[in-house]
């Protein structure tokens, strides 16, 4: 399996054409499973590292991920893992992603399911 791995800081994003899904303040991190990256993105702490794995092969596909597209709505989250309990405490995420254009319902909903935990590594990360 191939895996583009990239760390960014969250103060990089691009214009979004869609609004963010919105999880509540305090969320727990599963809640973002299935939901655009920029549903992460907003809640970031400016200093919060993130590491981004695009495992668009899940799906098919070539990972095209790029720092470019950090924080778009184009994305949508497969697995997450961070240093505190909810985003908005967090200084270290890292957070597995796919194509929102090829990420099927059914593909979703085992990413809520947990079977695709495993895309990401978690180190120093462990709350999911």
């Amino acid at each position: 399996m191939v895996i583009a791995l990239l760390a960014v800081t969250s103060g990089c994003s691009t214009t979004a054409s869609r609004e963010p899904t919105r999880t509540p303040t305090g969320a727990p991190l599963t809640s973002y499973v299935g939901l655009t990256f920029d549903s992460v993105t907003t809640r970031l702490r400016p200093d919060t590292t993130v590491v981004v794995q695009d495992v668009s092969v899940l799906v098919g596909t070539d990972p095209t991920y790029t720092q470019i597209a950090f924080g778009s709505p184009e994305w949508d989250v497969v697995a997450i893992c961070a240093d505190q309990e909810t985003i908005e405490e967090a200084t270290s995420v890292e957070v597995s992603i796919v194509p929102a254009v090829v990420a099927s319902p059914s593909f979703l909903d085992e990413a809520r399911d947990g079977d695709h935990d495993t895309t990401v590594t978690c180190d120093g990360r462990p709350h999911r």
